[in-house]
């Protein structure tokens, strides 16, 4: 059971590394579905939620700059 759960680790990191390397060339909303895909595989792992709360604050922040 370990090994399972350390590899949904390691696969949701992965797919949140993806996200962080490739943000600026992705939409919001494909970031958020890879992220929110990574939640949905390891959803005990704190770095999932912070990622996600991290997005959301840049959206906030662009969308605040375009006002």
């Amino acid at each position: 059971m370990f090994e399972i759960n350390s590899r949904k680790s390691d696969l949701a990191l992965a797919i949140i590394d993806s996200v962080i390397s490739n943000k600026a060339k992705m939409t919001f909303n494909k970031a958020e579905m890879l992220i929110k895909r990574a939640r949905r595989i390891a959803p005990e792992y704190i770095f999932v939620s912070d990622a996600l709360a991290e997005l959301y604050i840049e959206k906030g922040e662009s969308l605040y700059k375009v006002k």
